[in-house]
């Protein structure tokens, strides 16, 4: 009897412990899309399903694939595209996005939620802004999409395919630099506005957009599209993930797509709205300093920065020109004559 008790309780523990493992086998393979197959795309409410998308083929034949997971809710709503990694190593909204699939639950979702969390995979294996062939994949597209690069048009006709409403892509700094968790938007779009602020980020920039930068196209496409950044390249900034995530819920329960009591607790402090924003760039070479930190107003003759040469003598100091906030800074030291050492928002 005692022998049987104790068979018993190792079948309990056994099936308990299956129960709760989330870990899945990394060669699992996960279905493969084409972007033609898209339209035909089913889902069913309350789901998620997860394959790669062929977007183009390498230098090799193989299929470039980025991987997508659609979240479709129990109710109807807004179709939303979040998407990470466009360079390379811009990791910190990988880390959001992952975070993101772990706590929403599809039945208490109304709409749908278009998660791409590596936009890039060559660059983010090679662990660098490019892709394989160092191509800058935020400078590709292009409206009409017929005019972009075939990746980046494959990528824009998805979107279209997939009925995207709403696009937030995350972004950090380039290597060097670190940003303020801050959006950019072109505030001539209602829509695209409305969803900046609804992120309630620390500041909003009025920005249109490189032209052939994927924001851009897919405003032009209609589509209420924004881009975040925050931190710098490299590294998953564990501090950054919860404060982006809980601006995305905000962002989801403002759409109606997350219930009110799904909501998060406390907004930023104040999220300053710059109607332009510019790089202030050195006059010297050598060590620079940038005293203000990201986040931080600045006023009209402030020392923003100096310069100092390699016996350490200063050479140059840079003040603020007119009130501002911090919006990004240099963090290396060395800089040549020319370099972008600090971004100041020109607030409203």
């Amino acid at each position: 009897m005692r022998s049987a008790a104790l068979v018993l309780v190792v079948v309990v523990v056994v099936v308990i412990a299956a129960g709760h493992n989330d870990v899945v086998d990394a060669r699992a393979a996960y279905a493969t899309r084409s972007v033609a197959d898209l339209a035909d795309l089913r889902a069913l409410p309350g789901t998620t399903i997860r394959f790669l998308l062929n977007v183009a083929g390498d230098g090799l034949g193989r299929d470039v694939q980025v991987p997508v997971i659609v979240v479709r809710g129990a109710q109807q709503g807004p179709r939303v595209c979040l998407s990470a990694a466009m360079h390379g190593d811009e990791v910190t909204g990988v880390g959001v996005l992952f975070r993101l699939v772990e706590r929403v639950e599809p039945g208490h979702l109304h709409g749908t939620l278009i998660i791409m969390p590596v936009l890039n995979p060559d660059g983010f294996r090679l662990r660098r802004r490019g892709n394989a062939y160092g191509k800058d994949l935020n400078r590709a597209f292009a409206s009409p999409p017929v005019q972009a690069s075939l990746y980046a048009q494959r990528l824009l006709e998805a979107l279209s395919r997939l009925g995207v409403t709403h696009h937030v892509d995350l972004h950090t700094a380039s290597k060097g630099y670190t940003n303020a968790f801050y959006a950019r938007v072109d505030m001539r779009s209602p829509a695209s506005t409305r969803v900046a602020f609804d992120l309630a980020p620390d500041i909003v920039v009025n920005n249109t957009g490189p032209a052939n930068s994927f924001r851009r196209a897919a405003t032009a496409m209609g589509i209420a599209a924004v881009t975040v950044e925050m931190g710098g390249p490299d590294r998953v900034h564990a501090r950054l993930v919860p404060v982006a995530g809980r601006a995305v819920d905000r962002l989801l329960t403002s759409m109606g797509m997350l219930s009110p009591g799904n909501a998060p607790n406390g907004t930023a402090a104040q999220t300053y709205t710059c109607g332009s924003s510019a790089w202030v760039y050195s006059r010297h070479g050598g060590l620079v300093r940038v005293f203000p930190g990201v986040n931080t107003r600045v006023r009209q003759g402030q020392i923003l920065a100096e310069v100092r040469d390699l016996f350490g003598a200063v050479v140059d100091r840079h003040h603020a020109e007119h009130d501002a906030v911090v919006i990004g800074k240099v963090t290396e030291l060395p800089c040549p004559e020319a370099c972008r050492m600090i971004h100041l928002g020109r607030l409203l």
